[in-house]
């Protein structure tokens, strides 16, 4: 059983600061803030390296010295050992790592030419071949193992006029970036079929997992994915047949809570928007064409001048609020936004990204049936139009399984977060409890990466988070972006700075408290 380093707090903190009158939680182990000090102060190190090793200029658009940030900061509870809230006790990570099927490990097969071992091995399984095909719909058929028999059933279907493809199983074994946490699946395996176009799952006319491996990874990714084609798993226990152990006509039962009945809970977006009015209206499209039965949209506008207010006034039927006006910034005007919000579920958009298409409605269904703190799918990097595809993102998170999410590890910024093992901010959907908890606001002093200190202060907060194989949202990549060639770096030192002050000042409250008591 692997026990995450979040799953169990020891110290619990009130924190409220000055610019803020929402009190925030810190949920965290006994011996976390030592151990973040030092990780602050390695980053700031790296950070610093990164900006000599490419030149990176610091940024006019804010200050070179940091604003000092007042906070208090209060012990409310030091205990042995408490849940943490969306831990799982039971969070072992069991899929196969690396490694052969039994049967192909076989020594004795190793005498004998592979094609006659095919041949043999399409004997043993020309019966089964006939069994998948009565349960598979129209359209290829992926087949999941290792060794020889995979490729053989596949033989067996193309014979039998049906298209097959053998994925393997697992994440690789030089995947594991954190165990139980982050990985990143092999080429060719299930997984990374599923990521690359999860779209794939429409159109394949069944998913046949074949032999004695543990399939736990591929389980869990194919729960939590949309339009799932027949699952059949068969087994190659019996001394001669392989055996249908067991069927799936719809697909693994899933992530379909909402569709089952439940009410389609209320997501709440807050698009933010200054003087971008090339862009906008395809931003409020992908929106409000996703025809989510219970949308809160929201629109924040500084005061553009360039012809947006225009193209609001055309969609503000579609608003709940529309707010039109100067701002102090991006941060302040999603906080404007976010304070009008009344969903259950949070998200904003700046006025050049995008939402995916059924992106809400996935949402609505991972949440309803989890009840994670934050959500997370995919997110699509494109160009000027939606067309120029650049690449597709998926965080490194485990699929289909709730789990803590780690704050020591997304404090690691150029150790982890720079390496894309997260996410961009489009994809990440949260929850009312969490953006409550981590103290319900933006920071206003933040022009950049305002996004990852939310995250973190959720991460301390205690969040749990969920991560969807469907892509949600795209992040636009064009010559005005304000985040281009690292140049936010700079803040992130700022950032590094600002918590190792944080974690002293709860170091202090913590030997504070243990002094009075």
């Amino acid at each position: 059983m692997i026990l995450h380093r979040n799953e169990a707090f020891l110290q619990q903190f009130k924190i409220r600061s000055i610019e803020n009158c929402d009190a925030a939680e810190v949920r965290i182990p006994l011996d976390f803030l030592r151990r973040a000090k030092t990780i602050c102060a390695e980053e700031i190190g790296l950070i610093d390296v990164e900006i000599a090793a490419r030149n990176i200029p610091f940024p006019k658009a804010i200050p070179k010295t940091r604003q000092a940030v007042c906070f208090t900061a209060e012990l409310l509870q030091c205990a042995d050992a408490v849940p943490a809230p969306g831990a799982q006790k039971n969070c072992s990570l069991t899929g196969r790592i690396a490694g052969k099927d039994k049967d192909s490990a076989r020594g004795w097969q190793r005498l004998f030419p592979r094609k006659l071992l095919i041949f043999l091995a399409r004997i043993r399984l020309s019966k089964l071949a006939q069994k998948v095909l009565e349960q598979a719909r129209f359209g290829s058929i992926m087949i999941v193992g290792q060794g020889l028999y995979p490729c053989a059933l596949a033989e067996n279907l193309r014979r039998l006029g049906r298209d097959a493809v053998v994925l393997s199983g697992g994440s690789g074994a030089g995947a594991m970036i954190s165990p139980g946490y982050l990985m990143r699946p092999e080429k060719g395996s299930l997984i990374d079929w599923i990521l690359a176009d999860p779209a794939s799952l429409e159109t394949a006319g069944a998913i046949v997992f074949l032999g004695e491996e543990d399939f736990t990874l591929e389980i869990d990714a194919l729960r939590a994915a949309a339009n799932k084609p027949p699952v059949v798993f068969a087994s190659g226990q019996r001394l001669w047949w392989h055996e249908l152990v067991s069927v799936h006509p719809g697909g693994l039962p899933g992530e379909d809570a909402v569709a089952d009945g439940k009410k389609w809970p209320c997501i709440s977006i807050v698009i933010v928007s200054f003087n971008q009015a090339a862009f906008l209206e395809a931003t409020i499209r992908s929106v409000i064409d996703q025809a989510y039965p219970n949308l809160d949209l929201i629109i924040v506008d500084g005061g553009s001048t360039d012809g947006s207010v225009a193209i609001i006034e055309r969609y503000r039927a579609h608003f709940a609020h529309v707010v039109i006006g100067p701002d102090k910034g991006q941060s302040d005007a999603l906080n404007k936004g976010f304070a009008l919000a009344k969903g259950e579920v949070l998200n904003w958009l700046c006025s050049d990204d995008l939402l995916e298409p059924d992106a809400l409605r996935h949402i609505a269904d991972a949440y309803a049936s989890t009840g994670a703190d934050l959500i997370v799918g995919g997110c699509v990097r494109f160009g000027e139009t939606r067309s120029d595809e650049l690449y597709r993102h998926h965080t490194a998170l485990v699929i289909g399984r709730k789990m803590p999410f780690d704050a020591e590890d997304v404090l690691n910024y150029t150790r982890s977060w720079l390496k894309a093992n997260y996410f961009f901010q489009p994809e990440v959907f949260f929850s009312r409890r969490i953006w409550n908890a981590s103290g319900g606001h933006i920071k206003r002093h933040l022009y950049y990466l305002m996004d990852y200190d939310l995250w973190l202060r959720m991460a301390l907060a205690g969040a749990s988070i969920y991560h969807v194989p469907v892509f949600l949202g795209c992040s636009r990549v064009h010559a005005e972006q304000k985040t281009m060639n690292l140049i936010e770096v700079h803040q992130a030192r700022q950032i590094m700075a600002e918590y190792q002050d944080f974690f002293c000042a709860l170091e202090t409250a913590s030997a504070l408290a243990k002094e009075t008591t």
